[in-house]
């Protein structure tokens, strides 16, 4: 028969390898959160480029238009004329009158002239310019790149733009296929630079909009993140505790059965010796009083194993991993159903009990038998506690979000330094028993999210406290009558 070795990782190496995903989570977060400020911060400057691109290839494109159109008309004036001396446009109003109509109007055109092949200007939209001759280099920037913007230049040359920075359109003059000048129509760059601003401020609202929300979203992811973070290392802390109190329950545990069970078998060994020796002896010699005595040795022998096969009952009560059938209770009809069931056994142990319930129901999700198991044990713990004649006080309250169960007693109390150990496995402060009853309704109540603690009273004795979680809907509350008329 083959087995399967089942392998136990350390939970040092668990909490160094959960520590080592936290930090690449936490690196790969801050990464991806660098890398997404640093592509927003490239989408704005590229946004804001093309704006810019955008508008220039647009406002060029619009006073190239005129711009044809207008030399279309002085050629029409040249051939009207059989000359192509440009000279003739001075006498001719065409242009100026043209000029005069479309820059009235119009910030964005500071200028337009004709300049003849020997760059001398001919005719201007300011009559002044007329006859003044262009310097050799008289731009700063062309745009030789974009084929949009192939024929235009970024000056400010005095002699034709009046010492403002424009971007010049060129159209060349044709006149019997031969290029006889060209005509220049600017684009005020200040006045552009006005209009991108105003986009530009449409734009950084929308990416600064953009940025916030992803700022908050990083925001809320990293505090997902920490908390995450925080909760898995309180769930490792929390699971390494209860592993540690689990290893520390199962030494006690062994403890407990090596010490419950050592002192039966030491007698039933000395009873089987004894016995032995007898069987030895000639029949002669055995008495009636010898006899006696090794059938008294018998029932002792039997009493003995009878001890331990309660002992291990108990035990297997305690570790057995029953299957637990939660349902809906109301913990004062389970109080007084079980009031009911242990009343002759308190009667005969001379206990009074008074039990103080409230007016509304107090639901509880838990197996109705272990409930019940639980009262009976903290109800048995209260009887040991005091001499026949006491009173035992049970009270049910609700705390909040919690139903509380009191069971109290009028012993001589429970010391402090060791109302926690009192729910240890085998740990009892009476001669008899087996120490395992308040460890079975510790683990019953930690079962279904509660929590159980041992108080002294202000007036002597002890007092146990149950916290169980409330159930507040009422239409389970409404089916309890159902679930407990059966009781």
């Amino acid at each position: 028969m083959s087995h399967q070795l089942e392998y136990a990782v350390p939970l040092d190496y668990q909490d160094r390898r959960a520590r080592i995903w936290t930090w690449l989570s936490i690196a790969a977060f801050a990464i991806f959160s660098i890398l997404g400020l640093l592509l927003a911060l490239w989408g704005i400057n590229h946004d804001l480029k093309q704006i810019h691109q955008t508008l220039l290839q647009s406002e060029v494109g619009r006073i190239r238009s005129h711009a044809i159109r207008t030399v279309a008309n002085i050629q029409d004036e040249l051939h009207k004329n059989s000359s192509q001396d440009l000279a003739i446009l001075q006498q001719s109003d065409y242009p100026r009158r043209n000029w005069s109509r479309s820059f009235q109007n119009d910030r964005s055109r500071p200028f337009a002239a004709v300049i003849d092949p020997n760059n001398t200007v001919v005719i201007h939209y300011d009559p002044a310019l007329e006859g003044k001759q262009l310097p050799q280099i008289w731009f700063k920037q062309a745009f030789l790149d974009d084929a949009a913007l192939a024929d235009v230049v970024l000056t400010d040359t005095a002699n034709l733009t009046n010492g403002v920075l424009a971007y010049d359109i060129q159209v060349p003059i044709i006149f019997q296929d031969q290029t006889i000048g060209t005509y220049h129509s600017g684009l005020n760059s200040v006045w552009l630079e006005d209009l991108y601003n105003e986009k530009k401020s449409t734009a950084l609202s929308f990416w600064i909009w953009l940025l916030l929300a992803m700022l908050t979203f990083e925001i809320a992811a990293a505090a997902a993140l920490y908390y995450t973070s925080r909760r898995v290392a309180i769930l490792q802390e929390a699971s390494k505790v209860a592993r540690s109190r689990r290893y520390a329950e199962i030494g006690q545990l062994m403890a407990g059965i090596v010490h419950e069970i050592r002192n039966p078998l030491n007698a039933m060994r000395l009873n089987l010796h004894v016995l032995h020796r007898s069987e030895q002896m000639p029949r002669e010699m055995l008495t009636d009083e010898l006899a006696l005595d090794r059938e008294t040795m018998i029932h002792e022998t039997q009493a003995q194993i009878d001890c331990v096969e309660s002992l291990l009952r108990i035990l297997q009560s305690y570790t057995r991993a029953d299957i637990a059938r939660p349902e809906l209770l109301d913990m004062r009809t389970e109080v007084q159903a079980t009031l009911n069931f242990v009343r002759p056994l308190l009667e005969h142990r001379e206990m009074l009990v008074v039990a103080r319930m409230p007016e509304q129901s107090l639901g509880i999700q838990m197996d109705r038998d272990r409930f019940r198991q639980v009262l009976l044990n903290l109800l048995n713990n209260a009887c040991d506690a005091m001499q026949p004649g006491g009173t035992i006080e049970i009270s049910l309250r609700q705390d909040q979000n919690s139903a509380l169960l009191i069971v109290s007693d009028q012993g001589t109390g429970i010391p402090a330094a060791i109302q926690e150990r009192i729910f240890e496995p085998f740990y009892s402060t009476k001669n008899t028993g087996t120490g395992l009853g308040l460890a079975i309704v510790r683990r019953h109540i930690e079962d279904v999210g509660g929590e159980v603690r041992c108080a002294a009273r202000a007036n002597g004795g002890s007092e146990f406290i149950v916290r169980l979680p409330l159930q507040q809907t009422k239409a389970l509350l409404a089916a309890l009558p159902q679930q407990t008329t059966s009781e």
